[in-house]
């Protein structure tokens, strides 16, 4: 008997708390809100562009009602998302340069960083001027053009070497815009 309600006890304890830490208020981005219990998928605006992990991920705060994610990962009006799908392989984004990696040219080196709301091309993708339709073209496809000895990458490290900078400790990769990277000896 004393054993029966000790273990009733404990497992009232342990339920406790696992309810307590599925409820626990989480901080959400904007246009967010916390899911109760378990992370879930989300609704995206153009999944057929956007990268799968981020498609895959199971996520604690999903967009609120009226919202749905984009392909930088962002909750977006469903007006705003409505608003580019006539452009070819296009998402809306609330904060893309005016300087956007383009099929066949060079990256731009001095763009001003400041945001412009808008129908762009998702990461892995570039503008294609070739066509009427000006849409987005895959840049495995048409990379953008890099000086001698380099190339475009999609996924770059923060650590790529630079002469005046010392390397940090820590590096990751970055796959969102991508750049050109220095070939191997150079």
């Amino acid at each position: 008997m004393k054993w029966g309600v000790l273990v009733l006890v404990f497992i009232c304890l342990i339920g406790s708390v696992i309810t307590r830490r599925l409820q626990r208020p989480r901080l959400c981005g904007r246009n967010e809100r916390p899911t109760r219990f378990m992370p879930r998928r989300e609704r995206f605006c153009s999944p057929r562009i956007t990268r799968p992990s981020l498609l895959r991920a199971r996520r604690w705060c999903v967009c609120k009602s009226g919202f749905v994610r984009n392909a930088w990962g962002q909750c977006i009006r469903h007006e705003d998302c409505d608003s580019c799908k006539a452009l070819p392989r296009m998402d809306f984004n609330v904060c893309e340069t005016d300087c956007p990696l383009t099929c066949g040219r060079p990256i731009p080196f001095f763009c001003y960083v400041h945001c412009v709301r808008g129908c762009a091309c998702p990461p892995g993708f570039v503008i294609d001027r070739r066509t009427i339709r000006r849409g987005c073209v895959s840049a495995k496809v048409c990379p953008p053009m890099c000086p001698q000895h380099s190339s475009y990458q999609q996924c770059v490290s923060s650590c790529e070497p630079r002469c005046d900078v010392l390397r940090p400790k820590h590096c990751i990769k970055q796959c969102h815009a991508g750049d050109c990277v220095c070939h191997k000896g150079f």
